[in-house]
């Protein structure tokens, strides 16, 4: 999954994502904006209009929460942050993506999502983006929550 930080996503979802997390053999890769990158919360503070701080906050709490979500020990879970503002949301599940796209402009809803199986070229394309992502990402730090 590929997000900024998915708050209203979360919540919707806890049940489904604490499910996921008790079954054996599942596998969770989550990326996350680095809060830690300037030039990215600045790029989230416009889009979102909301103050850096704010942004920095939502994906630090955002890492807290998936961080508490999935224990290593039951499935295979790995979070990363990257230096690369999504262009999209990416979420797969199995053999099935699901990418939102996100919009430059004021208005809300009407946006296309596309829901793509595997084998196909799309879903190559996505799997691999995500991949390199995995790949380049780093570890979140050891922090203290932030309060909301």
């Amino acid at each position: 999954m590929f997000i900024t930080y998915g708050r209203s996503w979360r919540g919707s979802n806890e049940i489904r994502l604490r499910e996921v997390a008790k079954r054996a053999g599942s596998k969770v890769r989550i990326v996350l904006p680095d809060y830690r990158d300037a030039e990215l919360l600045k790029h989230f503070s416009v889009r979102y209009r909301k103050t850096e701080e704010e942004v920095a906050n939502l994906i630090k709490d955002a890492v807290k929460e998936y961080s508490d979500y999935f224990d290593e020990e039951t499935c295979d879970f790995k979070l990363r942050l990257t230096k690369h503002p999504p262009t999209n949301g990416y979420y797969r599940f199995g053999n099935r993506q699901i990418i939102t796209l996100y919009n430059y402009n004021d208005q809300k809803g009407n946006i296309p999502v596309f829901v793509n199986k595997k084998p196909g070229r799309l879903f190559d394309f996505f799997d691999f983006e995500f991949d390199y992502l995995i790949s380049s990402g780093s570890e979140p730090p050891t922090e203290e929550p932030t309060s909301r």
